[in-house]
């Protein structure tokens, strides 16, 4: 894989992982990244993400890239399937992932 086109040419500032900080939850993905490996638009995943969050997600909003995380992305994933597979909406995309969270105790 061509790593120039997959990490961007953006400088990303990245924070050491506490020793107390999963690595699921640890931001490290950029949007950009994260579309490639979502397979999905990027301006889709900066709506869902920044314009009209679904839900909030690990990197801080306030710096000049957001990051995710591996949760971030998985939960994102879902989204994206359970829009394209049961044809929901995003009000109802985002009650299904509430509810999922909830009945997993996540």
């Amino acid at each position: 894989m061509d790593m120039e086109r997959f990490s961007g040419a953006v400088h990303l500032i990245r924070y050491p992982r506490s020793s107390a900080e999963g690595i699921r939850d640890y931001p490290t993905y950029s949007l950009q990244d994260a579309a490639l490996i979502l397979a999905m638009p990027r301006r889709t995943l900066q709506s869902w993400v920044n314009d009209k969050p679904i839900f909030s997600v690990a990197g801080s909003s306030e710096e000049a890239q957001t990051l995710l995380s591996f949760k971030d992305l998985a939960q994102l994933y879902f989204l994206k399937f359970v829009r394209k597979h049961a044809g929901l909406s995003d009000a109802q995309a985002r009650f299904l992932l509430e509810y999922t969270k909830k009945s997993m105790g996540i």
